[in-house]
């Protein structure tokens, strides 16, 4: 049975440091452990203004800090720079739609 778990490091680089420190390489090191490496997030915000073309709002768009990451382990324990990192958002998912910012 998989678990998963969502985490936000302070940038990429802190993210990289974490799992070079872990021996990981650019990745996970075993089919226990699963990374979805989501990097820059961005939410709406404010309407904006509207499109000519199409007659739609167009909203900001907000990044929100940190290089985001989302895990699913099976069998293992997480690792502690993970466990620092991980984050509860009020509507997780592992579903990705990107959105140029």
């Amino acid at each position: 049975m998989w678990s998963y778990s969502f985490h936000r490091f302070i940038d990429r680089a802190a993210y990289e440091a974490a799992i070079a420190a872990l021996g990981w390489g650019r990745g996970a090191p075993t089919h226990r452990v699963a990374l979805d490496v989501v990097g820059a997030i961005y939410t709406d915000g404010a309407v904006v203004g509207e499109d000519p073309d199409i007659g739609e709002d167009i909203q900001e768009q907000i990044p929100v800090p940190g290089w985001h990451v989302n895990a699913a382990w099976r069998g293992i324990e997480m690792p502690p720079v993970f466990a620092d990192a991980r984050v509860y958002p009020e509507t997780p998912t592992r579903e990705f739609a990107g959105v140029a910012p």
